[in-house]
């Protein structure tokens, strides 16, 4: 567990996730691939954020950060509907740390939400226009 005040950054460097993409994630052609992510993240390596400049950004850039940004926007989504049908992860509600198994918790309630998608749609589903799985190609 980790303080919520600094956990975003801290438990990304906690997790090496920046250097498993670094060895790892490539496209086509070999190139590199990044993750898009929260401000909070310091940019390290393929973990990156909207573009900051102190003079004018580019129309292009402004592009960028407008199109990354909404792609975010569904991520937020569902970590909300998580927090939205389980309380026990609002941290508004409830603070729990070193009480009970939280992480092992949370991934159950990620995988439960998921099958809540499938059954009763998403706000992502409809903002990419795509069909969900079946509960039985999910739990394959």
């Amino acid at each position: 567990p980790i303080e919520g005040r600094r956990a975003d950054s801290a438990l990304l460097e906690l997790s090496q996730l920046a250097d498993m993409l670094l060895d790892k994630a490539h496209g086509y052609g070999d190139r590199q691939m990044a993750v898009y992510g929260d401000p909070a993240y310091a940019e390290r390596g393929p973990v990156i954020s909207g573009l900051k400049r102190v003079e004018e950004l580019t129309e292009e850039e402004r592009n960028f950060n407008t199109t990354c940004a909404r792609y975010r926007e569904c991520v937020e989504w569902t970590i909300g509907k998580v927090s939205r049908l389980w309380r026990q992860f609002d941290l508004k509600y409830t603070n729990r740390i070193m009480q009970s198994p939280i992480g092992k918790e949370y991934l159950v309630a990620v995988i439960l939400t998921n099958a809540h998608s499938i059954m009763y749609g998403s706000q992502t589903q409809e903002f990419f226009g795509i069909a969900p799985l079946t509960l039985s190609q999910y739990f394959v």
